[in-house]
C-alpha cells in the first residue's frame, strides 16, 4: 500500500518503513539441493544466530532444515522436510 506522509502525524509508532508485517522477509534462501543437503545463502540474518543445529523453516510452506557449518554467509544444511532451490527461509523459532 501507498502512504500519504502528513506533517506532524505519530509516525514513529508505525512499523519500520511503514511495513505492515515484518516478519514478511526471508533471512537465508536455498541456493543447492542435493539429496538431504542443503546449501543457504545467509544474506538477511544476524550470522551471530546462525551455528550448527540453527533451524530454518520455508516461509510459505512445510519445507525445514538444520544448519551444520556455515562459511561466511554461506551454510550447509540438512533437509528435515523436503524443499528445493530457490525456496526462502526464515530462522525459526521466529524472531530468534
Amino acid at each position: 500500500p501507498q502512504y500519504e506522509v502528513k506533517v506532524g502525524e505519530n509516525y514513529h509508532q508505525e512499523n519500520f518503513y511503514f511495513i505492515d508485517n515484518p516478519n514478511s522477509t526471508a533471512n537465508a534462501v536455498v541456493i543447492k539441493v542435493e539429496n538431504d543437503n542443503a546449501e543457504l545463502w545467509l544474506g538477511g540474518v544476524d550470522l551471530r544466530k546462525v551455528q550448527a543445529g540453527t533451524i530454518f523453516k520455508e516461509i510459505n510452506g512445510t519445507g525445514e532444515v538444520r544448519v551444520v557449518s556455515r562459511s561466511g554467509i554461506v551454510a550447509q544444511a540438512i533437509v528435515e522436510k523436503s524443499l528445493k532451490e530457490g525456496t526462502l527461509l526464515r530462522l525459526f523459532p521466529l524472531g530468534a
